[in-house]
């Protein structure tokens, strides 16, 4: 009967270990460099292209709020070379689309977006899916140039 218990014992700590093994292989989800939500929910993800420390890369945010306060903590270390902002209308799809940040159109302080922070600023590759959406979102029809100002400020609050 000890023996019984003794294999039983080392068959359930084995199926741990590979149950461990198996999770610790997982890809992580994807987290705001900023905030550490998860950005492959958000509906207002954007991707900057920033140099920080000499050394150029994409980083990953869940709205572009987190983009200028990361930017705003990092300071005179970091140069922002470009922002992508996903398209609100496919933040659902199979296939999210980015656009530049200067080529968007927007909805500032809208109604609660999934996955984002406040001021809830959805985007858009174009200004008519924007009026279109503004129906169901609300928020004020700007853009880049309009907004920027805004975001900034609100980082510096």
């Amino acid at each position: 009967m000890r023996y019984l218990v003794l294999v039983i014992g080392i068959m359930l700590a084995l199926a741990g270990i590979q149950t461990a093994l198996a999770e610790g292989g997982k890809a992580e989800r994807p987290r705001c460099e900023n905030c550490g939500m998860f950005t492959d929910i958000s509906a207002t993800h954007s991707l900057a292209s920033i140099t920080l420390d000499g050394k150029t890369a994409e980083h990953s945010f869940v709205c572009l709020e987190c983009v200028f306060t990361k930017l705003a903590e990092w300071g005179d270390r970091a140069k922002l070379k470009g922002i992508k902002v996903l398209d609100y209308a496919t933040a659902t799809a199979d296939k999210r689309k980015y656009v530049a940040v200067g080529d968007a159109w927007f909805l500032y302080v809208t109604s609660k977006l999934k996955g984002s922070m406040p001021t809830y600023t959805a985007a858009f590759a174009s200004k008519s899916a924007a009026e279109k959406a503004k129906t169901e979102l609300g928020g004020t029809l700007m853009q880049w140039d309009a907004l920027k100002p805004k975001l900034l400020a609100a980082v510096e609050d």
